[in-house]
This record gives structure tokens, sequence and C-alpha cells, in this order.
């Protein structure tokens, strides 16, 4: 860095000494040739030069020999503000880069590589930032921008993650300019607020569902007793008539269609509800999970790979009752497997997480220098089907919702249920879906562990 600023200071110093030191030669040698030629006396005279030189070369050494010491002193803090430098930019929260006007990464720090995926600051190195943008079109309207106003400031944008997984950003980008105005270089900042979008969606929809279970435990109830009248008096019809009689059909199917009204109208009710009947217990996640494998493999199918993980974080211990987390598995992968064509997959992953403190970055593994929050467990299940648009993936969890009308099958409670259990076991659930690029859903529920034990008993 100090030979970029001052490239020829150590060359100029060089010289300068050896002029001097050639001037000393000089002179000593035309003291010993008057010496030899004129004799003493004309040889004290030239001595006498000599040592006025001499006085002069000492002046001269001692001027060069102080701008040697502000030389150093200025190197020693110019190391110094480097050093305080690549800390800051090394140990930033924000992920900072330099990049080439073609995208290719020159140099970023650690937070940058943890945002996208990379596993080290080196394999971000010469990777292209084009490819983090979701499309070709989205990374030149970026370019076109940065090159009409040089400078983009907190720029929310969604941009994609090594693995393909989205990731929110706030951006303050920057280019630098050579003197006909063409972009030769891109450096910026980034932050990350998927955590706190995440969690914004979350409250919104928390608050939106509170309104619908009280609306329709309001109006099940109401309409329960509708249909228990309904339901009663056509029983009642077909036991006064005759199996040969006519009509007797068309009572069958107002019963029948009171009946699934009724089945509704619980569903509705238990939706409602504050609280569950059902009894919650510790219980290990994982073993859970791969306890009933076997029986989500049958219902896969064939056609369509079905992959399960776990971390090596040991139990996954959580409360939560067994069969309404059977309930909640086997709905997610119910619609997985009507998203997925043959030959797709499906991955059920059990993980011990730690939130990050702050808002950047959803759930992590605690293995960066910030400082983990409550332990929790992540349930997922990731498809690679046709995935949501954003207005579905806004309405998923609400009653009544469905995108199924034509199979004739679903009345869109599969997914409100699945928000209300989860609820019921102190989780959150959350939706990342993207059209033709498959969904996941991810469910964080708090972990039992020594410390907390006896307080979740």
């Amino acid at each position: 860095m100090v030979r970029h600023l001052h490239p020829w200071g150590e060359v100029m110093q060089d010289e300068r000494l050896a002029l001097t030191i050639k001037t000393l030669e000089q002179q000593i040698a035309d003291m010993h040739r008057w010496w030899d030629a004129e004799g003493p006396a004309q040889g004290s005279e030239a001595m006498a030069k000599t040592l006025q030189g001499l006085v002069n070369i000492g002046d001269k050494l001692q001027a060069i020999q102080q701008e040697l010491y502000q030389w150093k002193e200025e190197l020693a803090q110019l190391r110094a503000q480097e050093k305080l430098y690549h800390t800051l930019f090394d140990e930033s929260l924000t992920g900072e880069f330099i990049s080439r006007p073609d995208g290719q990464i020159m140099a970023c720090n650690q937070a940058f590589a943890h945002i996208f995926g990379f596993s080290s600051v080196e394999e971000a190195r010469g990777y292209n930032l084009s490819l983090l943008y979701p499309d070709p079109q989205s990374w030149k309207d970026s370019l076109d921008l940065l090159q009409k106003v040089r400078r983009i400031e907190y720029h929310e944008i969604e941009l994609c993650r090594r693995d393909g997984q989205p990731v929110e950003v706030i951006e303050k980008k920057f280019g630098r300019f050579d003197d006909q105005g063409r972009l030769i270089e891109i450096g910026g900042y980034l932050f990350d607020i998927t955590d706190r979008k995440l969690f914004e969606a979350q409250l919104c929809r928390s608050h939106k569902m509170e309104g619908i279970r009280r609306l329709s435990n309001h109006i099940a109830h109401k309409f329960n007793n509708f249909l228990v009248g309904i339901k009663g008096y056509s029983d009642l019809l077909l036991s006064n008539l005759e199996s040969c009689d006519p009509r007797r059909q068309d009572v069958e199917e107002i019963s029948k269609a009171a009946a699934q009204a009724v089945a509704l109208t619980h569903q509705l009710l238990s939706f409602g509800r504050k609280n569950s009947s059902l009894q919650l217990q510790v219980i290990d996640l994982k073993s859970l999970v791969s306890n009933l494998c076997g029986k989500f493999r049958s219902f896969v199918g064939e056609g369509i790979e079905l992959i399960v993980t776990f971390d090596q974080g040991g139990p996954s211990l959580i409360k939560a009752n067994p069969a309404q987390i059977e309930m909640i598995l086997t709905t997610l992968l119910i619609n997985s497997v009507e998203a997925s064509q043959a030959g797709g997959q499906i991955i059920i992953a059990v993980a011990n997480v730690h939130l990050k403190g702050g808002s950047s970055c959803c759930c992590q593994r605690q293995d960066g220098g910030v400082p983990p929050a409550l332990p929790q467990v992540m349930l997922s299940v990731a498809d690679h089907g046709c995935g949501m648009d954003e207005e579905t993936q806004s309405r998923i969890f609400e009653p009544f919702f469905t995108t199924k009308y034509k199979q004739g099958k679903e009345r869109g409670f599969g997914l409100a249920t699945v928000y209300r259990l989860v609820e019921q076991s102190s989780g959150r659930i959350f939706v990342s879906s993207r059209l033709g690029a498959g969904t996941v859903f991810k469910i964080i529920f708090p972990r039992i562990t020594e410390d907390n034990q006896d307080s979740a008993a």
C-alpha cells in the first residue's frame, strides 16, 4: 500500500545517499592528489576544503536521516490504517464486495459469502455477481441504473443464494468510472433482511388469521345449529320411507350433504378454537420423522424420490403432539406430491438451528461470529414442483382458500389446519416459493434443552 502511495520514495532516498557518498569520495581523492602533488602546504588547504565538504555532507546525511525517519513513521501509520480497514471489511455484518463490470467478484468479506451460501471467501471470489440475480434481465437493469445514477442507495431487492433460494437484501451500490464515463468497477454493501421480511409477513398473517378465526368460530356455531336440524329431519324422513320409495334417494342425498356440511363445520370450529384438547409431550422430532418414513414413501409413490435428511446436532426435542406432527407432514407431503412431476424430488429435513441475532438472514446454524438466540428445531419440506405466485403464497393459510377447485376434492382447510396445529405447538411456519422452481415450507419449533427441560415439562 505504501509503495503504491509513494512508488519512488525509496529510490529517491537511495540516489541521494549514493550521490552524497560519491561526492565525499571525490573530495577525499582530491585531497590526496593535492597532498602528493603540492606538498604539505598546499595539501593543508585541500584538507581544509575537504573537511568543510565533510561538514556539508554530514548536514546532508542528517537531513536524509530525518526524511527517512519521517517516511518510516508515515509507513507505520499507513500500515496501521490498512490493518484497520481489513479488520472492518472482514468483520462487518454487512456483505461487502468489489466486482468487475462483467460481474466477476474480485473481493468480498465473510458476511457476503455467508449470505449467499458460499463455504468461504475464496470460493466466492471469481464467482459472477450476475448469477446471484433472479434472471439476466434484472442484472442488466441494475447495471443500467448504476450507469445512470452512479450510486444506488438503500434499495430493497430480492437476490438468490447459490443454491437458488431467494434472499431479501438492502443494497448500497456504487460504480467507479474512467474519464470517458465507462464503468470500470462495482462496489457495494448488502444487508440481509430475509429474516425481517419473514417475521413481518408472519406477524401480518397472525393478525389476519386471528380475525378470521374469531369470525369463523362465530359463523360455524350459527351454521351448525341449522345443520343439526336439517340432518335430524332428513334422518327422520328416511326412517319413515320404504326402501322402494322413489323419494328415498333424494332424501338420502339431503342427509349425505348435511353430513358433509356438519363435518366441514366441525373443521371450522376446530380451526376457531383457542386451545387444543390434545396433550402435548416432549418428543424427538428426528425419531418421529424417521419412524414415519416408510409410511410416507408408500403414498409418495415410485415416480417421485423422497429424501429425508437429519443434521448431526443430536436429538431434536420439541413439545408437541405426535399425531399433530404426522398430520402436518402428511398434508405438506400431499401438496408436494400433487405439485411435483414424475422424476421429481421431495426433501424432508430436520435440523437444530439458532435464530441469528439481529434481523439479517433467517434461520441458520451457529457457525458464524454472531451470538445465538434461543435454540430451535427446523422441520422443512421442499419440492421442485410447479411453485406458487406471490398472491397465492399470501393466502394459502386462509380457511376455504384453495387452488384445487377442478379436482372437486378440496375444501381449502389443509394448510389452514397445518397453520393452526403448528401454532398450538408454539411453532411458526414460513413458505418460500417461485413459479416453476418449487416450494419450501419451513416450520420452526422451540427446542427443548437441558437448560429449559424443566419448564417444558
